[in-house]
């Protein structure tokens, strides 16, 4: 205890027998754990017990605020919370999964809570392991679970949108949206959405990443990974992970108009833009330059690669959050709409390193696929052309990444030899 901690919270060691008697009046066990928060209010914690109670507890104090007993008909095996702070998911050893409806009233520190039944999933034919409702479905409310019948179950929760008044009406859902079958006990799984593969902790002490998204199919294994010496009973993602799929279901499919961003565009020396590179190495190599030469914006044609898979975002090492990216329906139009002078690279270009080329003031640099070079519509709207020269005999291309960080150095070197930050 902290001696400046103010009021600080009762400890209390309860016991426990192998079957977690809570029943019998010697203990529980709190087998599970979720927290929630309200905007401009409280934060609260669910727990589950071995005695099949669930309760709600103030963060901030540690009262407790409900508990609701029975809540199953066995021990209460996980809980999750959904991505928008509204329902309560709580899964058990009776093969059911449970739906709770948060239910607030009134406001700040004054509000209160009661969780009210909202409904039941049932298709597991063993114990509901674990959990979870994964952010990045735009519009959708999805939930997955894993069980020891070794299966991991999708279900649509969009029948419970609203709610219907009704304290006493239950909705019982039996059908899910597909199964994942797999050859083991899960024992925990990290979902993740953008990839549409699951990473499944298994009873062998294996880690297996899964593909989804395929109705009632035998999970396709795309990777083991092996070295654990026991089971794997939880799992969690980056920061940045969590960022990328909060933010690939609209920043990949949705198109931006670079007219409402000409003014910022035009405020600096040089622009880059990006036709058909799809290489996911190459997409994240490239915005780690950009981020290193100052380049604040990046502009991409609508078959690029998206600048929010993983391996982008490794490749980036950070730098996916110091630059914008924007997705562009026809790269063609929306640099003649710039008005301002567009340079591509390709081989019959002229030589970035001859004396009579300038970058012009807030041109846009556009770099093309490494194999196919630029398309012919982004060719037509081009005022000029430069080319890296090669000194070699044999090599036929430099990659893509390469070469943009060469124009782009050269670019610098040539016209902003002022504005290099001392100490890089």
């Amino acid at each position: 205890k902290k001696k400046n901690m103010a009021s600080p919270l009762p400890l209390r060691r309860i016991g426990y027998d192998d079957d977690g008697g809570g029943k019998c009046g010697k203990g529980c066990i709190v087998t599970s754990i979720a927290a929630c928060g309200k905007a401009g209010g409280r934060t609260l914690v669910f727990s589950g017990c071995s005695d099949a109670s669930l309760s709600c507890w103030d963060a901030r104090t540690g009262a407790r605020i409900q508990t609701i007993v029975d809540a199953h008909d066995d021990w209460i095996r996980c809980l999750e919370v959904s991505s928008d702070g509204g329902l309560l998911f709580s899964g058990g050893r009776d093969k059911a999964i449970r739906v709770w409806r948060i239910c607030w009233s009134g406001r700040g520190s004054d509000s209160s809570v009661v969780l009210k039944r909202a409904g039941v999933l049932k298709g597991h034919s063993d114990w509901v392991r674990c959990l979870s409702c994964p952010d990045g479905l735009e519009n959708k409310c999805r939930l997955f679970s894993g069980s020891h019948d070794c299966t991991i179950r999708e279900w649509d929760l969009s029948s419970f949108d609203e709610d219907d008044g009704d304290e006493d009406g239950v909705g019982v859902v039996g059908q899910c949206i597909s199964v994942v079958r797999c050859g083991d006990w899960v024992r925990s799984f990290l979902v993740c959405l953008k990839t549409k593969t699951l990473y499944v902790g298994f009873m062998d002490f294996t880690v297996k990443r899964i593909q989804i998204g395929m109705q009632r199919s035998r999970g396709l294994v795309l990777q083991e990974f092996k070295g654990h010496g026991g089971e794997i009973l939880c799992m969690c993602t980056s920061r940045l992970e969590r960022k990328a799929q909060a933010a690939s279901s609209s920043s990949s499919s949705s198109f931006s108009s670079l007219s409402s961003r000409k003014d910022e565009l035009l405020d600096v020396d040089v622009n880059l833009a990006l036709d058909s590179v799809r290489d996911p190495g190459n997409l994240g190599t490239i915005i780690r330059i950009c981020d290193w030469f100052g380049l604040r914006h990046l502009i991409l044609s609508h078959d690029c690669c998206d600048c929010y898979n993983p391996k982008v975002v490794r490749a980036t090492s950070g730098s996916l959050a110091r630059v914008k990216v924007h997705y562009v329906e026809s790269l063609s139009q929306e640099l003649e709409r710039l008005e301002v002078p567009v340079i591509g690279a390709s081989a019959k270009g002229s030589s970035i390193y001859a004396s009579e080329f300038s970058f012009p003031s807030s041109g846009v640099l556009v770099v093309g696929n490494e194999g196919q070079g630029l398309s012919e519509e982004v060719t037509q709207v081009l005022d000029q052309t430069v080319s890296i020269p090669s000194y070699g005999e044999d090599a036929e291309s430099l990659n893509v990444a390469v070469a943009t960080g060469i124009l782009i150095s050269e670019i610098k070197r040539n016209g902003n030899a002022s504005t290099i930050t001392e100490g890089r």
